[in-house]
């Protein structure tokens, strides 16, 4: 018989082991998102050395990303079946063995075969169906929280690859920056042993679901009695909702979020200060990530979902005015509202999930969330760079994230169980 575990708050050994966890989590979380978005920065060197039309490039990334998606079924599958240390043990070999490839790449099918193929694949390994399903079985009283703060080091990734990606491509090229990265990512070994010592250590299985006392319920109490199937949640309209704001916050925040860089040195400014503004976004975005998990703890989490769309509206109305009036004040403006909400509906969109779905098969059911999520954001980066192509600007992108973000606020509006759900 499996022995479970109980989080408990007055043990040091398992608030110990469950915040090593929370750790571990957030630095796969950081890595996967570092590998997809520091591409941003491979967009004008590819351009130029290959004449490719930025249409073609963007399109690597949108693939990346529906493959992110398409993967998710996999990994949620495979996380109910061999657990976490086979996935993230899985998604180093995967994204290790794409970015390698992608160094010595000389056509534009080979990118898409080498990164969005391979790399998009092995980033769903790191990411969130790996990390949401994990954490949802040693945190439940602040789920909400820990998936928030576990989200935020994503964009930590965000902040560091970018930048550092910038740096070597300036000393070295393009493809000695793919190279770095591989070899960074043979981290992924050491966190998934350390992950495997702790199951070791405590001698039992550390994917289950916690027994709590009757005294130890959760306060973020879910709406309804979860999911018990995959069928269960396929068919309920609640996971559609979700599946609609996956789908259009994506558009909206990708359509402009790739284009930023090579937008910034269009404008004038130099390559490593436009990598730079890019890695800010990342800088900011666990700020507001914390920050609105924080106050879905305390307030009702619609109203805090709602404030995060509002902020993001205001970072696409700054992008607005900057393409306008080139200004640092206007640039600013972005880089606050748009980074400070970046990513800040994910963690309420997977707590709310777990409560909706939390049964037997939440990693399976969240990974085909993750279809719409990947969806979104490859619509999202394939239409900015198409909007550049056919106009030569970028305020139609701009227009179109805008209209993208305020749809995305109607499941929180007009679905009950969503708008109702603690």
């Amino acid at each position: 018989m499996t022995t479970k575990i109980s989080f408990r708050t007055g043990s040091r050994s398992s608030l110990f082991f469950g915040l090593l966890i929370l750790a571990i989590c957030a630095l796969f979380n950081a890595t996967s998102r570092g590998v997809l978005d520091f591409f941003a920065v491979f967009m004008l060197p590819l351009t130029t050395e290959f004449g490719w039309s930025r249409t073609g490039v963007s399109g690597v990334y949108s693939v990346a990303f529906v493959v992110y998606g398409l993967s998710g079924p996999l990994v949620g599958w495979c996380f109910d079946r061999f657990g976490p240390v086979f996935n993230y043990l899985a998604g180093t070999v995967i994204i290790s063995i794409g970015l390698a490839l992608s160094a010595y790449v000389e056509e534009l099918w080979q990118l898409y075969a080498c990164y969005a193929l391979i790399v998009g694949c092995g980033v769903t390994f790191f990411a969130n169906v790996t990390s949401a399903s994990l954490l949802r079985r040693w945190f439940t009283k602040r789920l909400n929280t820990a998936i928030a703060t576990s989200y935020a080091s994503s964009s930590i990734g965000m902040l560091t690859f970018a930048p550092a990606a910038q740096y070597v491509i300036a000393q070295s090229g393009w493809r000695s920056a793919f190279l770095a990265a591989a070899v960074i990512l043979q981290i992924g070994i050491i966190l998934a042993f350390l992950l495997w010592l702790i199951k070791a250590s405590r001698g039992r299985p550390i994917a289950i679901q916690p027994e709590k006392p009757r005294e130890e319920r959760p306060l973020d109490k879910p709406s309804s009695v979860p999911a018990q199937t995959l069928r269960d949640g396929l068919t309920d309209h609640a996971f559609w909702g979700l599946a609609w704001v996956f789908v259009t916050t994506g558009i909206g925040m990708y359509t402009l979020l790739l284009q930023v860089p090579a937008l910034l040195v269009e404008q004038g400014y130099e390559p490593q200060f436009a990598a730079n503004a890019y890695g800010l976004i990342g800088l900011l975005a666990p700020v507001g990530m914390v920050s609105f998990a924080l106050l879905g703890d305390h307030y009702r989490r619609r109203n805090i979902v709602l404030l995060s769309f509002a902020m993001t509206a205001l970072g696409v109305a700054s992008m607005f005015m900057l393409l306008q009036q080139q200004s640092l004040l206007w640039l600013g403006l972005f880089i606050f509202f748009f980074g400070g909400s970046f990513g800040a509906r994910g963690p309420a969109i997977s707590a709310i999930a777990a409560g909706l779905f939390g049964g037997p098969k939440f990693a399976s059911i969240y990974g085909y969330l993750t279809i719409f999520m990947g969806g979104g954001a490859a619509a999202g980066s394939w239409l900015g760079g198409l909007c550049r192509d056919l106009t030569g600007d970028y305020t139609t992108g701009t227009v179109v994230s805008f209209i993208a973000v305020s749809i995305g606020t109607f499941p929180f509006l007009f679905v009950a169980r969503i708008a109702k759900a603690e």
